[in-house]
């Protein structure tokens, strides 16, 4: 009798986790897919210095972008649905606190959908979106960011050319 509850609670449990995963994406057709720590690296190289600069980045997963742009002195946020992705993040930033409080850098997380967050006053927006979402965003950012404003895309890019001044960086080319 023990053994079956605790099956049924571990299954239980399983499920509880398991949804997020599930359900975020069958609903708003975005799945999670993690980005590669060198690619990450890489993005962060070609946007440039953070200092005094802002971050962000669109269903920010588990944090792992923001927390590299904090390292490098950006104010970067993370903008994502999933909650225990955003717990996730939560915990990575505790984990390294020190290392960016030592660097400058600032990082939050909201849980929240990103066609909701604020593109103003931003420098480099970073999304890990499917085609048809990079077109979207690319819009976006035409009404709400400055002539400038950097858009880091990871293995799927809005149709060229860019329009009014947005600058593309393909953070897994070299």
């Amino acid at each position: 009798m023990q053994a079956t509850k605790i099956i049924g609670g571990s299954a239980l449990l399983l499920c509880a986790l398991s949804a997020p995963f599930l359900v975020v994406p069958a609903i708003h057709k975005i799945p999670w897919m993690t980005t590669p720590l060198h690619v990450v690296n890489m993005a962060i190289k070609k946007a440039g210095p953070g200092a005094k600069r802002k971050w962000v980045d669109l269903g920010s997963g588990d944090g792992r972008i923001v927390l590299a742009a904090g390292k490098h002195g950006y104010a970067a946020a993370g903008y994502e649905l999933n909650p225990v992705l955003v717990g996730m993040s939560y915990g990575a930033t505790a984990y390294h606190y020190r290392e960016l409080r030592g660097r400058g850098g600032r990082v939050s997380f909201h849980r929240s959908d990103f066609w909701q967050c604020s593109l103003v006053d931003v420098n480099v927006v970073s999304c890990f979106g499917i085609a048809p979402v990079m077109d979207q965003l690319a819009a976006k950012m035409v009404k709400e960011s400055a002539v400038g404003t950097k858009l880091v895309c990871f293995r799927f890019y809005p149709k060229p050319p860019l329009p009014r001044g947005l600058h593309q960086v393909y953070a897994d080319r070299k």
